[in-house]
């Protein structure tokens, strides 16, 4: 028998005509709110909290007493401090706030670190802008481009906002949208087709910055290709200055319609080098890049020009593939399927955020390691995985989890996938945190060879040392010591490949050794190294296996080691660049090595993070760009980081 008692929306609705409000209240009431996501938490508003209360102000009675002189009798005392009068106070244009009339006060101010480095600034942006001006001028005049009738301060302004969006990695459509906020300071804008016509003109200004970068001074180059985008490739220059500071800077970015041949990027490098920057043949000593064949191919291609150059692969590609050489078809099939799930199903995440209270960790086919990540997370909560997985959702037809849940729910697949988990990830940690390590942009030369080393120490221990995967297989072994010794043994089979390969790339005969050692001869400029190893007249000579280094610097060097060695005596630490600052007049030779040297890096990932600037600031929506706007905005991002 149906019941005869009203719905809630049923009762709620005979009195809706007469009280809305309190009818939707009391049916609000009845129903079961939905649990709110984190994100909808409230924002924390950053709360000024004031000034302690000061004792009232008793003005002097000088003649400097601002009761006896205003603000405008201030701004005549200090014409160069540019002060003005703004709704009768006293307000500092270069400070950007109100200052005090006191005399003594304003002295104070004018002396702040504060104010100096804005009147430094402030004269900084005048020389800009004027630049800014000529060149604008100069373009628009040869290219015929519209714009020759408008006012300096408007075409300055134009030309600002076109490099503030470039850098920003804004879309230049959206610049109709900040027209009405950009005007409020007086100047026109105008639609973003007339900001484009200056775009030819911004790169040009930024290459023609690299160019003088690049004037006259040693070079090396990061280079590599991507296909995430479009077909790209980068062109990442470094060099160090006379005050010992490394820089690098992005000087091109070349699209092309199809995958490159090694001849091909060969090309490209000798145009953009020799003929676009007028880079010299002995200026340029080291190119760092992905292994790939085609990058072999062309720098095998350029180097009978460039007779000093040092090919170096990128050693952290190169432990990357260690990863992927750990046998693990168990694992790996599991783990692509766990990606697979979380990728295509936004409901599967809210069930594991709710379930674990962490969010999944997402995995990215550029960003090295990450599936190491995903297997690493995997690992700590297999726990919840298991119960996640196992878990029946009504409603629920995905075919990927029910396939992850047959494996789960079959104990001797849920083993293997749990042992070959601890193993991946208890010997896969130390690579991927050296490759962390060797991927920035400082004087990674230094230790590159202490990395690899204690990476092939630890993979050729006998046996290789593995705690907690040891302590996983006690686990699944339940008591049973034969169980025990068989897991352990699995376990040991699954990074033997990884170890052969290993081997096989930095040990002796490979081709990264030769770079190795070469790591290893670069110590010798580091003061705390070179005191911790004491070297020889005799040991200098590996420096040799840089091939920017001739006998006659060696021999230079050796003249100066006694002396060096003494130097670095008490050294307990200290940043090398820094130390060589203050004692390069003391040590010419080794000074002038060690600026090559540090060209010199293990890694290619300079010219990966272009590609992820790439990514970031050109989405599918922006296919359309010209290589001109692309290559400009990723310049001024890439080269004005700091």
């Amino acid at each position: 028998m149906a019941s005869s008692e009203p719905s809630v929306l049923e009762a709620a609705d005979e009195h809706a005509d007469c009280e809305p409000e309190r009818t939707a209240l009391g049916v609000l009431d009845r129903l079961r709110p939905p649990k709110e996501s984190d994100l909808s938490r409230k924002r924390a508003i950053s709360v000024n909290k004031g000034s302690q209360k000061k004792g009232a102000y008793k003005p002097p009675s000088t003649a400097r007493s601002p009761k006896n002189r205003g603000p405008a009798y201030r701004v005549k005392q200090f014409p160069n401090e540019r002060l003005e009068v703004r709704l009768g106070k006293l307000f500092c244009t270069v400070c950007r706030h109100e200052v005090s009339l006191v005399h003594s006060t304003l002295l104070h101010h004018f002396a702040s670190k504060k104010h100096t480095d804005a009147k430094e600034a402030r004269v900084k942006k005048t020389e800009e802008k004027k630049q800014l001006l000529i060149d604008g001028q100069e373009y628009i005049a040869s290219s015929r481009a519209e714009g020759r009738t408008l006012p300096a301060e408007v075409l300055v302004f134009r030309i600002q906002c076109l490099k503030s969006f470039m850098s920003a990695g804004v879309p230049l459509a959206k610049v109709d949208h900040f027209r009405p906020l950009l005007e409020e300071r007086g100047e026109r804008l105008t639609g973003r087709q007339h900001l484009a016509d200056l775009i030819p003109m911004v790169r040009d200004n930024e290459r023609a910055a690299v160019k003088s970068f690049l004037s006259s001074r040693p070079v090396s180059i990061i280079f590599d290709g991507t296909t995430t985008v479009c077909e790209a490739m980068a062109i990442v220059v470094r060099c160090v200055g006379n005050d010992f500071t490394v820089q690098q800077r992005l000087a091109s970015l070349s699209l092309a319609a199809h995958s490159m041949t090694g001849e091909q990027v060969a090309h490209k490098l000798l145009s953009i080098l020799s003929i676009e920057y007028q880079v010299q043949p002995h200026h340029l000593i080291a190119a760092m890049r992905d292994r790939a064949s085609v990058n072999d191919v062309a720098v095998r291609t350029i180097r009978p020009l460039y007779t000093k150059l040092m090919d170096v692969g990128c050693f952290s590609h190169t432990l990357d593939h260690v990863g992927d050489a750990i046998r693990g078809d168990d694992v790996k099939a599991f783990v692509c399927n766990w990606i697979q799930l979380f990728t295509h199903s936004p409901k599967s995440r809210l069930e594991w955020k709710a379930q674990t209270n962490t969010s999944i960790c997402t995995y990215s086919k550029t960003r090295w390691w990450s599936k190491f990540q995903v297997m690493q997370q995997l690992h700590d909560l297999f726990g919840d995985v298991v119960q996640f997985l196992l878990l029946v959702v009504p409603g629920d037809s995905s075919v990927v989890r029910k396939r992850m849940r047959e494996n789960i729910q079959d104990l001797e697949m849920r083993a293997r996938i749990q042992m070959q988990l601890a193993v991946t990830v208890e010997f896969g940690k130390p690579f991927a945190d050296s490759t962390y390590r060797l991927e920035g942009d400082g004087p990674l030369c230094f230790i590159a060879y202490e990395e690899v080393s204690a990476l092939l120490n630890f993979a050729n221990a006998d046996p290789v040392y593995l705690p907690s995967t040891e302590a996983v297989a006690t686990v699944l072994a339940n008591g049973n010591a034969g169980h025990r010794a068989t897991w352990i043994d699995f376990a040991r089979q699954c990074v033997v490949p990884a170890i052969e390969y290993l081997n096989r790339k930095f040990g002796a005969g490979g081709p990264l050794y030769d770079c190795v050692q070469a790591f290893r001869a670069a110590r010798f400029c580091h003061p705390v190294k070179a005191h911790e190893m004491r070297p020889a007249v005799a040991d200098l000579d590996d420096l040799a296996r840089f091939p920017f280094i001739d006998a006659a610097d060696i021999n230079s060097m050796k003249v100066e080691l006694p002396a060096y060695l003494a130097a670095c005596e008490d050294i307990a630490d200290v940043q090398p660049l820094q130390w060589w600052r203050a004692h390069a007049a003391q040590f010419p030779s080794f000074a002038a090595t060690l600026q090559k040297i540090v060209l010199v890096q293990p890694s290619s990932a300079a010219a990966e993070r272009v590609f992820s600037l790439l990514e970031n600031s050109f989405s599918s929506k922006q296919e359309s760009s010209l290589a001109d706007y692309i290559e400009a905005s990723l310049m001024l991002q890439y080269n004005h980081r700091d």
